[in-house]
């Protein structure tokens, strides 16, 4: 268990240099010691971004899986990335630059809530109603933003880039006002490690090892939407680092939240960083939306996971 946590630690650095030096401009040491602009404005806050957005959505990903009971879960498939682009694009269009993260938190909110409230069955969640509901609610909101997007206008090209994911808008203020919440939101959420421990066998079971399931599920859920929210604002929509992500680091280092929680942070990160400086350098000097290299990677991983859990359901 300890050389493949190690492993995750040395993929971690091994991402962080090769997105120090490579991109359409590539930086040298010397440069980087001299105070290169390029680096020390432009790329570090870049890289310390991606770092963030990844790291918080495997984190989400990996409660939203834990309450949910559900191996399929997370933000991009239940519809709350896409919840908190429209409640950003609401924002850019009424011009109130002051809440973009507030407005990406309320339509996260609003997206999650409501995938719940259609998939919940006489008080249990099937794994093909939030499957379903998720794909509804998803394609639903993504009309809703490719409506707002032309009412935008001329920021439409900008929106449609962000909307596939980029972290080319990224800057210190993104991480100045991204790094309190997500350091906040990772602490309350492995606080609650022992909770997630228990509630994956049933809220009964939760009851009766004295877990308030209801506050929990209640804290879990607005933690989870808010860290999915500022990931949004600040980078657009990235998919399926949330869903893989978790499932990585089980098949490593196994189910408990202890370790779960802080590992899926270090390899979300980890995978995100070395994602962005693909996109850097793939066509440079142009750019690859992040978004697309994450789905490239992600979606075969998920048809993996739909095939085995029909399978183990047969």
């Amino acid at each position: 268990m300890k050389r493949r946590g190690l492993l995750i630690f040395l993929l971690l650095i091994f991402s962080i240099f090769i997105s120090l030096f490579e991109g359409s401009v590539r930086i040298s040491l010397g440069e980087i010691m001299t105070g290169s602009p390029v680096f020390w404005k432009i790329r570090l806050p870049r890289i310390i971004n991606a770092f963030m957005v990844g790291a918080s959505l495997s984190l989400s990903g990996s409660v939203l899986q834990a309450l949910f009971r559900n191996p399929l879960a997370e933000p991009y498939l239940l519809g709350v990335s896409a919840g908190a682009a429209v409640g950003v694009s609401i924002s850019i269009l009424l011009k109130l630059a002051w809440s973009i993260e507030l407005c990406s938190f309320l339509g996260s909110m609003f997206s999650l809530i409501l995938v719940y409230k259609i998939a919940v069955r006489n008080g249990f969640l099937p794994t093909e109603d939030l499957l379903l509901a998720g794909v509804a609610i998803n394609a639903l909101l993504s009309a809703l933003l490719g409506f707002l997007m032309y009412m935008v206008g001329r920021e439409l090209h900008g929106l449609l880039f962000w909307m596939w994911g980029s972290f080319g808008t990224s800057s210190w203020g993104n991480v100045i006002r991204g790094f309190p919440i997500f350091l906040f939101t990772f602490f309350l959420l492995v606080r609650h490690a022992d909770d997630l421990n228990i509630m994956l066998w049933g809220d009964e079971h939760a009851l009766q090892m004295g877990v308030d399931v209801r506050r929990v599920k209640k804290s879990l859920l607005i933690s989870s939407s808010l860290i999915t929210a500022i990931s949004v604002a600040s980078s657009g929509i990235i998919g399926f680092v949330g869903l893989v992500t978790p499932h990585i680091v089980r098949i490593m280092l196994g189910p408990d939240h202890k370790v779960l929680l802080p590992f899926s942070v270090l390899l979300g990160g980890g995978i995100l960083v070395l994602a962005d400086a693909l996109s850097r350098s793939l066509v440079s000097p142009a750019e690859v939306p992040v978004g697309l290299i994450t789905a490239l990677g992600g979606a075969p991983f998920f048809i993996y996971l739909l095939r085995k859990w029909r399978k183990s359901d047969a």
